[in-house]
């Protein structure tokens, strides 16, 4: 429970209903708490309870192209998934976080467009190329490269 407090609270993936929960990160620049506070109170406002909030520091960023980790805050925010009217209302909050010079946590994500990706990730070509260079004949995809046209289509369907 140390490193996943939530698991100290027996059945606790039942708190966010019947339909489970989704996890929203996302990274802005350490100059713009202001998106920090909008975000959570756009959040507030439209009655979206977190349960669980997790706000880090991040240092510079690495080498990798399409690395999440930059320099500024991160939010992560756990909301039940089946609250109405959530996706356009992270749709709207995506628009803060992008006009931040922020970006949004692939690995957590499960409504982005993939318009955000390639605003959000400067270096998104430089993947391109290196996934063409590493997998010329498109063996390797999954539903959210799919999703996010991370994997070209006309290749290996």
């Amino acid at each position: 429970a140390f490193f996943h407090p939530l698991d100290g609270v027996n059945k606790w993936n039942r708190l966010y209903g019947p339909q489970g929960f989704i996890q929203y990160q996302f990274i802005v620049p350490l100059d713009r708490t202001d998106v920090l506070r909008k975000v959570i109170e756009t959040f507030s406002s439209a009655g979206v309870a977190s349960f669980l909030a997790v706000l880090k520091r991040m240092g510079p960023q690495n080498l990798a192209p399409l690395s999440f980790p930059t320099e500024g805050w991160t939010l992560t925010l756990d909301m039940a998934a089946g609250i109405k009217g959530l996706a356009e209302l992270l749709a709207s909050v995506d628009s803060m976080v992008l006009d931040a010079g922020g970006r949004h946590y692939l690995a957590k994500d499960s409504h982005v467009a993939p318009s955000a990706v390639r605003r959000g990730y400067p270096r998104f070509e430089e993947w391109m190329s290196t996934r063409d260079a590493m997998d010329p004949a498109g063996v390797w995809r999954s539903d959210l490269a799919r999703r996010l046209g991370l994997v070209d289509p006309r290749r290996n369907s």
